[in-house]
């Protein structure tokens, strides 16, 4: 994943992609609509990023806050139902936890939700 994540013009495609992508929950007998690998597989390409790049001029964890956010209310959906939450994204910030503090806020956001 590095040498896509190193790239400005991938990571741009990927933020235009997931930015506007509307997390909802799925029907029960239907998945297509909603493809949870390949947005995860997004978020950890960002993740990914700013492990790499400190300075990154595209401010990508400005957009992690943002799927944060959307994935927090996600949670509190799925929590409303009765359904459990699986956490991916903490997963994916916890894999890059080693390589840089600057998303640690956004462990610690998910982690309070967490409870």
């Amino acid at each position: 994943m590095a040498p896509f994540a190193a790239s400005k013009g991938i990571t741009e495609v990927v933020i235009n992609t997931i930015q506007p992508y509307d997390l909802r929950l799925l029907g029960d007998s239907c998945f297509r609509g909603y493809d949870s690998i390949g947005y995860h597989y997004c978020i950890a390409l960002l993740a990914c990023r700013v492990a790499l790049n400190e300075a990154d001029e595209l401010d990508v964890v400005t957009v992690l806050e943002h799927e944060v956010e959307k994935e927090l209310k996600e949670h509190e959906l799925v929590a409303s139902r009765g359904g459990e939450n699986y956490y991916v994204t903490l997963r994916i910030f916890k894999c890059f936890k080693k390589d840089t503090d600057r998303l640690n806020h956004l462990l610690i956001r998910l982690q309070d939700h967490r409870g």
